[in-house]
């Protein structure tokens, strides 16, 4: 199981934050996309895994906010290239495009968005044999208070105690 966590203080996710973080690996589509696509992305990014069978990992991604950012950026631009990001399985789609990911994906709107929901359907995956291995990533950007991320990939069932992100914060101390 490996884990990774990402936050930034301001809520913003500037332009620069990729290349700031991953001076030496190369993303074009970064500066085109939301915060959470950002956020998911950057999140899976930190812990630099190779995926086991490209066609069996399953992706679940939790928010609570999902693409309100984008949305509202919508609401004032009338922008067909902000649409795109309207939707919060944007982001899996994202994560999936840049790792060549082709399992099952499910995006997860929750009250808390702290990733324990993702978590129940990685296991049930795991444990019921749908996938070989499952990408568990919560993420959020509302524009009111720190952005955050976590990922988690595991290849079999794993038991946790508290939410993703607790899992994530704790791993990356």
């Amino acid at each position: 199981m490996k884990a990774s966590y990402i936050e930034f203080p301001t809520g913003e996710i500037p332009d620069g934050a990729w290349a700031a973080r991953f001076p030496n690996v190369s993303c074009s589509r970064f500066g085109r996309m939301d915060a959470l696509s950002r956020l998911g992305l950057m999140a899976v990014e930190a812990w630099g895994v190779e995926f086991a069978d490209r066609d069996e990992v399953g992706v679940v991604l939790e928010t609570k906010y999902g693409s309100l950012l984008a949305d509202r950026q919508f609401l004032r631009t009338n922008s067909p290239s902000v649409f795109t990001y309207t939707l919060p399985s944007t982001a899996i789609g994202e994560i999936c495009i840049r790792h060549k990911l082709r399992g099952p994906v499910l995006c997860l709107m929750t009250a808390t968005g702290d990733g324990r929901q993702a978590l129940e359907q990685a296991q049930t995956w795991l444990a019921t044999g749908e996938v070989k291995s499952c990408l568990c990533v919560c993420a959020d950007a509302s524009g009111q208070g720190p952005a955050v991320a976590g990922a988690l990939y595991a290849r079999s069932p794993v038991t946790l105690t508290g939410s993703l992100l607790d899992v994530c914060r704790a791993q990356a101390v």
